[in-house]
């Protein structure tokens, strides 16, 4: 079937009614809007409205104004043929029906462009365009969402900026319950199969042959305390998994594993590594056991390998567990009576 938005190439011709209750009227001084000699704002322009702190509106503009304090009416939503520049945080891109179209907060040129730092969303593309970095007039379907689609690209603007950033600033007290500066809540109701996953929480990183990086972290967790505040407990990362019911093979509350392979490292190659890094502060354990009961083995090994070695004497002594101290191996001989 032919894209019946594929006719419409003259910039600012609208396509869709406005029968809607879509529209707001806002004096022009309140605008921003693409350049112009007079530098106010013309009908059929792409425009934004409001601040950083509180948040943009989009839409397009219906008429020209003479004056700053002209009240210019604004549609918010519609589909207008529209120039858009097909390029997006990378470079030159091609604009493909359904992309996320995003404006520019104060110039108000459109593209695919999503950096946070200065554009938000503006519409969807109904037309196509090659990636050649050019503008291309093409049909957007205007949307004014405050709360738009969760998924979008972020990109930071340099070495230490953050792509994205929720600051929260909370002097609330409780007596129960729970503060949380992020929270969520995934209620699964499907039935899955074979080796199919759920996650609630993902984090991917990939480091290209360009990406040199002497500390790669994919999750990191800090805390930071101001004077001496009463502190019952503090702990970077706590899990608590309740009762799984009758049907759950396993449970685990940390799950780590290593590919390795023949490209492994020489040098700090383990699942685990601790490190304290106060010489004042010793703690009092790697590991403290509470609870009753703790466990009914100090460590299971599934299967016999490193750190569990076959015994090299005789005796009741079956295998042993490898250590190394300041570069010099020892081993705990395991006896099986």
């Amino acid at each position: 079937m032919p894209n019946p938005y594929v006719d419409y190439d003259v910039a600012g011709t609208e396509i869709s009614s406005t029968y809607e209750g879509r529209h707001v009227t806002l004096p022009e001084t309140y605008l921003n809007h693409p350049t112009h000699a007079d530098d106010l704002v013309d009908g059929k322009d792409p425009v934004t409205f409001g601040d950083v702190a509180d948040g943009y509106g989009v839409g397009v503009a219906f008429s020209s104004a003479s004056g700053v304090n002209d009240l210019i009416a604004i549609d918010t939503e519609g589909i207008w043929a529209l120039s858009v520049v097909a390029s997006n945080d990378e470079g030159n891109s091609a604009i493909e029906i359904g992309d996320i179209i995003f404006i520019n907060r104060t110039t108000c040129v459109l593209s695919k462009i999503s950096s946070d730092t200065t554009n938000i969303v503006f519409g969807y593309a109904l037309d196509s365009a090659t990636g050649d970095g050019a503008a291309h007039v093409i049909a957007v379907k205007v949307h004014w969402a405050p709360w738009y689609d969760i998924y979008r690209d972020y990109a930071a603007a340099g070495a230490a900026e953050d792509a994205l950033l929720i600051d929260v600033d909370d002097a609330s007290t409780l007596a129960t319950g729970y503060q949380q500066g992020l929270q969520n809540s995934f209620h699964a109701t499907g039935a899955m199969t074979g080796d199919a996953e759920r996650h609630n929480y993902a984090a991917d990183m990939f480091l290209a042959d360009t990406a040199d990086t002497p500390y790669a972290y994919c999750y990191t967790a800090y805390i930071e305390t101001t004077g001496d505040p009463t502190v019952g407990q503090q702990c970077a990362y706590s899990a608590y998994l309740a009762d799984p019911g009758d049907s759950c093979a396993n449970i685990t509350a940390i799950d780590i594993g290593l590919e390795g392979g023949t490209n492994s490292p020489t040098g700090r190659h383990c699942f685990g590594r601790f490190r304290n890094h106060s010489a004042g502060a010793v703690p009092d354990a790697v590991f403290m056991m509470e609870g009753t009961p703790n466990a009914d083995y100090m460590w299971s090994f599934e299967s016999v390998s490193l750190p569990v070695v076959a015994a090299a004497i005789g005796g009741n002594q079956t295998h042993k567990i490898r250590i190394r101290a300041a570069g010099v191996d020892y081993f705990i001989p395991l006896h099986t009576a």
